[in-house]
């Protein structure tokens, strides 16, 4: 039948006992609480499958009970039931528009009552999964609407640089690199099963040699575009060997790490300004630091830059736009490779002659084995 956990509020013992023996049989974990106020205490600290309220709990009317609990978000979809002693139909009705799912009389009996609970505990769970695949579906589209509208940025710039009539030579160069954009975009739009994956919390990537050099050289000519429209130039020091692999994923590193902190970088800085990436060796790691002289960030919104339940969206010095969701993503990615990713800025406040931001990205070393 399942294990399930089942909270009963009843301050009967006779309601205990029996509990009690169906525990026994079916291996389920009952709480019992003698009170609404313990009641809610339980839930606080795991939330049930299923809720088992008798009819004259101590503190409030059966009625005023279960219009609470469903007005409780964590407990809207758990399965309630309502145990009594009543037999009018005018009591069920007011307990079932309140909330209540089923109704069990007394005397319980056994046989009923197992099948029943069983039910309602397959239900909630089948609704919490939905909600939360409803969640990840939701967060998924902001995620893929996020990294493609970055791409397609790059199309503007082209169309713009038509409209102005630049020279042919110029118009081509750009051609090719809007050509390569498409093609980030559908490698982008390949890897949304990868990013299902790490929404829903059960990615597992598949780490392998990565060449730092190839997701650098590709990213910066996607955005080089960009950088040019905004007269920001792009330095790159190598102080590592630049065929130096990491064991990564190459996709997300490419698109969802380096090139979401890159546009961070691009949208923060100012005109006539330099943003430059730093690649050094790092014991077990190789670190990539993408620095800017742009606006920096206050230290309150730098705490919480990676939570994405605190997503913040900021507007660019020349106006630009954000969803807020670039950087946590680049940080569940970094974890995902085992790394880590940290951040040091300081505003034009806390220093006019050096404000900026610096973002440090450390994935794993590949260590080649020996033959």
């Amino acid at each position: 039948m399942g294990t399930y956990s089942i909270i009963v509020a009843s301050n009967k013992s006779e309601d205990q006992q029996f509990f009690r023996s169906i525990a026994d049989l079916d291996s389920w974990h009952f709480r019992f609480a003698q009170n609404f106020s313990e009641l809610l205490q339980f839930a606080a600290n795991k939330v049930p499958d299923v809720l088992v309220i008798d009819e004259n709990l101590p503190d409030e009317g059966a009625e005023a009970i279960v219009s609470m609990i469903r007005s409780m978000p964590s407990l809207i979809d758990v399965a309630l039931v309502v145990m009594t002693d009543e037999r009018q139909g005018d009591f069920f009705r007011r307990l079932a528009s309140a909330g209540a799912d089923e109704f069990c009389r007394r005397p319980l009996e056994t046989h009923i009552l197992r099948v029943r609970l069983s039910s309602l505990g397959r239900r909630t769970r089948q609704l919490s999964l939905t909600t939360q695949q409803k969640e990840v579906a939701k967060n998924l589209f902001r995620i893929v609407a996020h990294d493609v509208s970055n791409l397609f940025i790059n199309f503007e710039v082209f169309i713009r640089s038509v409209e102005r009539g630049q020279d042919p030579e110029a118009q081509q160069k750009r051609l090719v690199r809007a050509k390569k954009t498409l093609s980030e975009v559908r490698e982008l739009l390949r890897n949304v099963k990868t990013l299902d994956a790490m929404r829903s919390e059960s990615l597992v990537l598949d780490l392998v040699p990565v060449s730092i050099q190839d997701c650098i050289e590709k990213v910066s000519d996607v955005y080089a575009d960009r950088m040019t429209d905004k007269r920001v130039r792009l330095a790159v020091d190598w102080q590592v060997d630049p065929s130096t692999m990491v064991k990564a994923d190459a996709p997300s590193l490419k698109h969802q790490v380096i090139g979401n902190i890159l546009t961070n970088a691009i949208k923060f800085s100012y005109p006539d300004s330099e943003i430059k990436i730093t690649v050094k060796d790092d014991p077990d790691y190789v670190m990539i630091g993408i620095r800017d002289h742009g606006v920096g960030i206050k230290s309150d919104l730098a705490k919480s830059l990676f939570d994405e339940q605190k997503s913040q969206s900021t507007i660019g010095t020349a106006g630009e736009k954000g969803t807020g969701y670039g950087m946590p993503l680049a940080y569940q990615f970094v974890k995902a490779y085992k790394g880590r990713l940290e951040v040091v800025s300081q505003t034009q406040d806390e220093s006019p002659d050096d404000h900026g931001t610096e973002f440090r990205i450390y994935i794993p070393k590949h260590h080649l084995q020996a033959a």
